[in-house]
């Protein structure tokens, strides 16, 4: 390796240390499409491997969408085995995914994509997944966060280090990746699917970024340093509202409640976040709430006792001491929860979605079907499974014959408000499973079955 290709190596390495991205003796899932970043990604952490006794497993998601896909299978795995990695790959039909479960594309791609990278970090028992982010995706996503009209944490853009994911790429821009390639001779795959316009990430990097640089040449570099600032000021902010929150809060019957003077007695940004602290800890949930909202309760902070403002599924009214908020009173249109997105099952491993968490795993012996049990014909189960929240055109199977789900939560009376983020696990709009409810008769096991997919489900309390 040249001195010019070691030294972008080193600062990769020295990122690494100093965002703490792995340790001596973890095993690394990396996510590896053959293109220039995770190619290069890949190369760089097989360089890592000695040094820091390192367990490499590349993996491959196949999409269903290219062609050129198939022969990218063979070149990763050709180019994983060349650096003593292992190598996994996974195909997904995210077209038929995307139908199923009303996602755009490219969100059901990407979800389905990050479902199986933690399944095989799981099964594994690896430290982190690594993904090949690098500079020019931070400024896209910041760019991306900004037309949405983000906060501070949108603007904090994508972290080194997020729960198990972890992204060394930072330290690199686009153009030192490229650099990088050609000085050590790599020969990455190029996806057709990035040059098209039709997503509006490839608008703001063909278009929007270009445009942008011509009033900035260093609009690069800028967005970066931004996200930095606003990531420190995040953590900052979270971390002061969070220890004011756990010292001052009073549980209510219903709600919870904080004093108004200690609330007023702190600058505007703590305020929106107490405020916000308070309707996810009432409402149990990890729900934002829109700035409107926000600026509406803090409005009656100003009122005397007795003024209260409804919305949500919450009442927040103001006391002579406290702001308190509380869950809706009967007669008061209950809010129905927010749905979680959907989540690929993408074989053995432990999924979540919202607070139901499913486990899955396959046995040549089937154990006792119960309400939180659930057992299947392991090759009569084809096609994507997900779970997911209730759609339109969801049926159920069951003994006397197949019904819509609608009509079925009708007739066990499930609550309004609980059916749209009541946890099922469905073929497309087939519902094998309403969570800890029913059962129905798709995939039943037969008497010939010989192999089982066995499902088990808990709800996890609130913290």
């Amino acid at each position: 390796m040249n001195a010019e290709a070691a030294g972008i190596l080193r600062r990769v390495e020295a990122f690494v240390r100093t965002h703490r991205l792995f340790t001596r003796g973890d095993t690394l899932v990396i996510a590896c499409s053959g293109g220039p970043d995770s190619l290069t990604l890949l190369d760089m952490l097989s360089r890592f491997k000695d040094d820091y006794d390192l367990t490499l497993i590349a993996v491959y998601v196949h999409h269903g969408i290219r062609r050129a896909a198939d022969r990218e299978v063979a070149m990763v795995e050709q180019e994983a085995k060349r650096r003593q990695c292992l190598f996994v790959s996974r195909y997904i039909d995210v077209p038929k995914l995307a139908a199923a479960t009303g996602r755009s594309v490219e969100t059901a791609g990407r979800e389905a994509r990050y479902a199986i990278f933690k399944e095989i970090a799981v099964a594994a028992k690896a430290q982190a997944i690594a993904v090949a982010h690098q500079q020019n995706d931070q400024a896209e996503t910041v760019l991306q966060h900004l037309l949405r009209g983000s906060g501070l944490a949108g603007l904090a853009g994508m972290r080194p280090k997020s729960g198990p994911i972890i992204r060394p790429l930072l330290a690199l821009t686009r153009a030192d990746v490229e650099r990088y390639v050609s000085l050590v001779g790599l020969t990455p795959c190029e996806d057709e699917t990035n040059s098209q316009l039709l997503y509006q990430r490839n608008r703001i990097r063909l278009e929007l970024l270009p445009y942008l640089t011509q009033y900035n040449p260093a609009i690069l570099a800028d967005l970066n340093r931004l996200s930095d600032i606003a990531r420190a000021d995040e953590d900052c902010l979270e971390l002061l509202a969070g220890r004011l929150y756990e010292a001052e809060v009073k549980l209510l019957k219903r709600g919870r409640a904080l004093s108004r003077a200690v609330i007023t007695a702190q600058p505007v940004a703590l305020q929106r976040r107490l405020i916000r602290r308070l309707f996810q800890e009432t409402r149990g949930s990890s729900r934002d709430i829109s700035f409107a909202y926000t600026e509406r309760i803090r409005e009656l902070l100003d009122k005397p006792a007795g003024h209260a403002f409804e919305g949500q599924g919450l009442r927040v009214y103001t006391t002579a001491q406290d702001l308190c908020f509380i869950i809706a009173a009967r007669g008061v249109k209950p809010v129905a929860a927010a749905v979680p997105a959907p989540v690929v099952i993408g074989g053995p491993g432990t999924y979540r979605f919202g607070r139901a968490v499913v486990h899955v795993r396959y046995s040549s012996v089937a154990p006792q079907e119960t309400s939180h049990c659930l057992v299947r014909d392991g090759h009569a189960c084809k096609g994507p499974l997900v779970l997911r929240g209730r759609q339109a055109g969801d049926t159920i199977a069951l003994p006397g014959g197949t019904k819509s789900l609608k009509k079925y939560l009708n007739e066990r009376q499930v609550p309004p408000e609980k059916r749209a983020a009541w946890p099922l696990l469905c073929q497309g709009h087939q519902v094998l499973w309403l969570c800890g409810l029913e059962a129905s008769l798709t995939a039943a096991p037969q008497a010939a079955t010989a192999a089982f997919i066995i499902f088990e489900f808990q709800e996890e309390d609130h913290a």
